[in-house]
């Protein structure tokens, strides 16, 4: 599926008890631009080992959530002075209208556009994004995670909880204690 946009090589394909799958080393080459981006680890939170042995439709019902599901995406590197970056540069100043001539300069989502992370004196930026939903039928919560990290740059971890979600509709009227956040 890949095969239009881009080559993917990868490493070591791996599965835990609890239904987690893990790729290692993976290299993603996009066509017609010579550069690599490199991801160390991905892993792919599945509702458990009988999703991933049996029938998909035995671990999930039907317009029911599973009990967990989530992508992590752990070591994305990606080379500041590769032509992916030049690609990148050209489509924010496209898409935002706004290319800084030097200095530094925040977008109007209060970002950073790719070139200037160069002014910081980063040549490989790293990041890491995880996302994860854990859903308990009995204590009617879903638990929504999530964590972007660039070391030495940013990191941000949020955690939004929503209980009694059967009774949401009520507890939004009622002005009812709907969710929590960390």
């Amino acid at each position: 599926m890949a095969a239009p946009f881009a080559v993917i090589e990868y490493g070591d394909i791996k599965t835990t008890l609890d239904g987690v799958i893990i790729v290692e080393n993976i290299k993603l080459r996009p066509n017609n631009i010579n550069d690599v981006i490199s991801i160390d680890v991905l892993e792919l939170i599945t509702p458990g080992l009988p999703y991933l042995l049996g029938n998909p439709e035995d671990a999930i019902t039907l317009g029911e959530l599973p009990e967990k599901m989530g992508v992590a995406v752990k070591g994305i590197r990606i080379d500041l002075s590769g032509e992916l970056v030049k690609v990148m540069t050209e489509f924010e100043t496209d898409a935002t209208g706004y290319l800084p001539e030097t200095g530094l300069a925040c977008t109007f989502s209060r970002a950073f556009q790719t070139e200037q992370y160069k002014e910081l004196g980063i040549e490989e930026l790293i990041l890491s994004i995880a996302t994860k939903i854990e859903f308990n039928e009995a204590l009617e919560t879903l638990k929504f995670s999530m964590q972007i990290s660039a070391p030495g740059i940013e990191e941000v971890d949020m955690e939004v909880v929503l209980e009694d979600i059967e009774n949401a509709g009520a507890g939004l009227i009622g002005g009812g204690r709907l969710f929590t956040t960390n």
